[in-house]
């Protein structure tokens, strides 16, 4: 006996065989006969009562008990699906067609919500969603975790399906053996403020599959799901920058995936705003610096990565006051004339990096260009949280406007920044030697150049500090890049070049920088980084020297403290050439990016090493980032 869902059923065939025992004819060898002693008996169009073969119990979630079925017989049903069954998957069918109503009343409801309602709706990774609301990814039996908890984690999978025709996927199965996908992606939801509404929509919807039979629910989810989540893609993109809408693929999937990163997680929040502010949502979101892992907790939010990504995946997407939030927040954690490495909320900001500060002031000069009426960013209250370098956390805050504290980071360069991390020892980093606590920081006078760092500390990108005993690389940075790193002068001098175009238009009152002895302008500081940056970083054909072994390159630094490491062939020039293309003759530009292009260029992304440096190892990270 075995069960199912009838709703009128009827036998269309019976195929019965009885066995005869009686003497077969002689086999013939010319003809095939077949066996004479088997009889068949054949009906057609039978009612399960009149069967005589097997007895129907039921025609809803009933049984087939076999009465009179000897081997060799045969019995086929004819079945229609159940009420409840034809009436969910009409319901789905007209839902997916296409209704102006129910579209008008989605798209209402999309439009309603937040972009940080988006990143909960289609993405959230794992770590993520457990510090948000204490539960994770859906875990797929014989599959593993989804990418993501939202919508996005399932499109790839259901791709891979519909076009692979794998209905043997471990997902189908779990769609077979129950909804409970459907019940997770609509309690998740609910979970979220936000998003408790378009939870009840998608209720409304997905709670049909339960009356689905179970072999047609893989096929029936995969529609509603796919034609949710279009919707929800197109009404993100309509929430983004108006040019995305139009743009191509490549740019809108960028655009889609820029969402992924900023949201608001419980516990890896910014450091505080001012009051005054006015925020879209109830917290303010904070943009990852990458995912999966350095999404929580203090790991979510660098200096660095932050304020590299931001023009991207905040400007360019027209996420002008999520942009804006993100830089005032760094900018009242700014102590020593520095923006952090790592954040943590302000209260356990750490200031071991040279770098940050730079993309921080470049992202705020492109916040000024692309934003409407983006200069007024420059006059914005900022909430210094240590206004003094010993200030300590919530003893003391004060409100000032954005320019002061970019001319404040600028005034701190030009005069020397020479400090000890606070609580430096194994606390703060169990691998770094005791000298690579100390920060150091200050402009060469002959050529504007930023300098900074000593071989024991890494404060700019790459910053892998080595850890191992074994290697014997413990406490000695991979890439120390002490002296002046090639993309921070690009980097200073674009924010300089922008200074000065404020000052003159009358936008800001400051004029440049000084001390006891001198004072410089922004347009005189800019013009000395121009003058000598060719002559210093470019190795032309003819370029002799103890540690040359390329030319036609860019040098990675300028004078550090190992000598032969200014002349590697590393990626960060090409910041540099993005950041500031007119530091260097258009020539030796292309002549350096085809030297990249030969050397470091992979199919993947770019090398972070030329392969005959003598610090070369046989395995290289891809940084697809610079693939133009």
């Amino acid at each position: 006996m075995f069960t199912f869902t009838l709703a009128d059923a009827a036998i269309f065939i019976h195929f019965k065989a009885f066995f005869f025992d009686i003497c077969s004819s002689l086999e013939n060898p010319d003809v095939l006969t077949g066996l004479s002693n088997y009889k068949v008996h054949i009906r057609q169009h039978v009612s399960p009562e009149n069967s005589k073969m097997c007895i129907v119990h039921g025609k809803e979630n009933g049984a087939i008990e076999l009465t009179d079925f000897p081997s060799g017989s045969v019995i086929a049903f004819r079945i229609r699906l159940s009420d409840a069954a034809r009436t969910s998957i009409g319901t789905i069918r007209a839902v997916i067609a296409g209704s102006d109503e129910l579209e008008r009343e989605l798209a209402h409801v999309l439009d309603s919500i937040s972009l940080q309602d988006y990143n909960r709706l289609l993405f959230t990774c794992d770590a993520e969603e457990w510090a948000a609301i204490g539960r994770g990814a859906y875990d797929v039996p014989r599959f593993g975790k989804l990418v993501y908890c939202g919508l996005q984690g399932l499109i790839p999978v259901l791709d891979w399906i519909r076009e692979n025709n794998d209905l043997g996927h471990p997902l189908c199965a779990n769609l077979r053996d129950g909804t409970w996908l459907s019940d997770y992606i609509c309690s998740r939801m609910e979970k979220y403020y936000g998003l408790a509404f378009l939870s009840a929509f998608f209720s409304a919807i997905l709670c049909h599959l339960v009356d689905v039979p179970y072999y047609l629910r893989p096929c029936y989810f995969e529609a509603i799901i796919s034609y949710l989540y279009k919707h929800c893609r197109k009404a993100l993109l309509r929430k983004l920058s108006p040019n995305i809408s139009t743009a191509s693929s490549l740019v809108r999937a960028l655009s889609v995936s820029s969402v992924s990163f900023v949201g608001h997680i419980p516990g890896a929040g910014l450091a505080p705003l001012p009051r005054c502010l006015k925020l879209e949502d109830k917290h303010a979101s904070s943009l990852a610096a990458g995912l999966p892992h350095f999404a929580v907790g203090i790991w979510r939010n660098w200096g660095r990565d932050t304020f590299i990504a931001l023009p991207g995946c905040l400007l360019r997407t027209g996420r002008f006051s999520d942009a804006k939030n993100i830089i005032i927040s760094f900018a009242g954690s700014l102590r020593h004339g520095l923006i952090p490495n790592l954040l943590a909320e302000g209260e356990g900001a750490r200031y071991n990096c040279r770098d940050a500060v730079w993309f921080w002031l470049y992202a705020i000069q492109s916040y000024v260009k692309q934003a409407p009426n983006g200069q007024e960013i420059l006059m914005s209250n900022v909430r210094r949280i240590y206004p003094k370098d010993d200030t300590k956390f919530g003893e003391y805050a004060e409100d000032e406007p954005l320019i002061d504290v970019m001319c404040e980071a600028l005034e701190r360069h030009f005069e020397g920044i020479e400090f000890r991390e606070r609580n430096a020892g194994p606390q703060i980093d169990e691998h770094m030697r005791d000298e690579g606590f100390n920060v150091k920081v200050f402009v060469n006078r002959n050529t504007g150049f930023i300098h900074g760092g000593n071989r024991w500390n890494c404060g700019t990108w790459m910053d892998k500090m080595g850890s191992s005993e074994k290697a014997g690389n413990r406490g000695e940075p991979a890439t120390p890049r002490d002296g002046a790193a090639v993309e921070l002068q690009a980097l200073a001098y674009a924010v300089l070049c922008a200074m000065s175009e404020w000052s003159a238009a009358g936008i800001i009152q400051n004029t440049g920088v000084s001390n006891d002895t001198e004072t410089w302008t922004w347009s005189q500081w800019a013009e000395k980084i121009k003058e000598n940056f060719e002559k210093n970083f470019y190795v032309d054909e003819n370029h002799d020297g103890q540690y040359v072994n390329r030319r036609n390159m860019v040098k990675d630094t300028v004078d550090s403290s190992l000598g032969y490491t200014d002349y590697q062939l590393r990626c960060n020039f090409a910041i540099a050439l993005a950041t500031a293309p007119t530091l260097l003759d258009p020539h030796k530009a292309w002549a350096a990016l085809d030297t990249a292009k030969e050397y470091l260029l992979g199919p993947l992304g770019i090398k972070t090493l030329d392969p005959r440096s003598v610090l070369q190892a046989y395995h290289h990270l891809i940084w697809s980032t610079f693939i133009r």
